[in-house]
């Protein structure tokens, strides 16, 4: 009984160090974020008269605040979140005291110009060049708890779309053929004969008989196609996959773990593990978290704040408390889901290249047989003619 005792009070101890640390991050967090920038914004909104000059205050203050801060392991300015919380603000210039930090504005990557954006652009009926992603978005405004969610969500999906993809090969270059994908993203890596010589196992080759595997190429491109869908799919992906991987490609040497922070998300979606994967959708949802912990002290100081058509005071309090309830909710449900979603990708990872690997030993047996069958049917016709020797005197 007093072993379990003290089992069970080293386990309370550990415990305790943990929360306390956590506890002692998060204040520290809190002091940069919240404390030193948050209050003065509380403050500032005093003066605005309106509902929507309220949720201006809020939003530019919000930009101000994130974009100027910068950590070791997340990166406002790499954040699609961030970019498009940020992106449709009033004028921040017209206030000096909320200029944001300028290198915030020059990510060619997040801009409005289809070329380069990480985003996808079609053509209206005009033919003019329009953002996918913003007209399938709800009103930031009138409906700010769906705008985020429904954000955050599609950004989360579409990266996990190019991931998954990735896993199984695909990559969107126009400048080779499936063959070579699956050879070049996919053999290449789990594959190798001679790592020295950089060989590998070539699946749909055609010139070399040993290594060739007509029936795990079939599969293969059919798994090739299921990723092409994946990320061509309105309903999975809204980024531009093309100039994603063109800015790896590019800058492809720079990707090592110490610099890779300089573009994380073709860095992360291309040339890392699982685990770096992680680290790009766990940056998105810091933000997330922070702009619903900006969004909730408007609605907790601001009791009339879309309250247009309540007279009570008590029932105000009460609507803009769910408010907050329901986006916390919706927070904790995405990192779930989140957590979930790692769980199957590392699955994947793992277990497809040892999926294709029995793949290509069930053709390796079915060769086999097929050569024993032309060397078993004359040994039996001989068995059966030496069977049926009868002896003569």
């Amino acid at each position: 009984m007093k072993k379990r005792n003290a089992h069970q009070l080293a386990i309370k101890f550990i415990w305790s160090i943990i929360i306390i640390c956590l506890f002692f991050w998060w204040w520290n967090f809190a002091e940069i974020i919240n404390t030193e920038t948050l209050i003065w914004w509380i403050d500032a909104i005093e003066k605005a008269s309106t509902d929507r000059e309220k949720f201006d205050e809020m939003i530019l203050h919000f930009c101000w605040a994130i974009t100027k801060w910068n950590e070791d392991i997340y990166d406002s300015h790499q954040s699609l979140f961030v970019y498009y919380i940020c992106k449709n603000q009033p004028n921040p210039n017209k206030v000096e005291t909320y200029k944001l930090d300028p290198t915030f504005d020059q990510n060619k990557w997040f801009s409005e110009n289809a070329k380069t954006s990480y985003t996808r652009f079609i053509e209206d009926d005009e033919g003019n060049k329009i953002n996918e992603l913003d007209i399938n978005l709800p009103s930031m405004y009138y409906n700010t708890e769906d705008y985020i969610q429904t954000l955050f969500d599609i950004i989360i999906g579409s990266y996990t779309s190019i991931y998954q993809a990735n896993v199984y090969g695909y990559i969107n270059n126009p400048d080779k053929t499936i063959e070579e994908n699956i050879h070049d993203n996919f053999a290449n890596k789990y594959f190798k004969i001679d790592p020295e010589e950089n060989t590998y196992i070539k699946f749909c080759a055609t010139d070399d008989e040993k290594y060739k595997y007509p029936k795990t190429c079939k599969k293969l491109k059919e798994y090739f196609y299921g990723a092409w869908n994946l990320i061509n799919s309105n309903e999975e992906n809204y980024l531009n996959d093309k100039n994603i991987y063109k800015t790896y490609e590019t800058n492809k040497e720079s990707c090592t773990e110490k610099n890779s922070k300089n573009n994380i998300i073709p860095c992360w979606l291309y040339g890392w593990e699982t685990k770096y994967f992680t680290k790009l959708v766990y940056n998105e949802l810091m933000f997330y978290a922070l702009f619903v912990d900006y969004y909730s002290y408007l609605l907790q100081n601001k009791s009339d704040f879309k309250n247009w058509d309540v007279i009570e005071f008590q029932k105000k309090l009460a609507n803009n408390q769910n408010r907050i309830q329901d986006m916390i909710n919706n927070i904790e449900t995405s990192r779930e889901a989140i957590q979930t979603t790692i769980k199957m990708l590392k699955e994947i990872q793992y277990t497809f290249p040892i999926h294709i690997g029995f793949l290509m030993y069930s053709e390796d047996i079915y060769k086999f047989t097929t050569s024993m069958n032309k060397t078993l049917t004359p040994i039996y016709t001989l068995h059966d003619i030496l069977r049926n020797v009868q002896k003569t005197d």
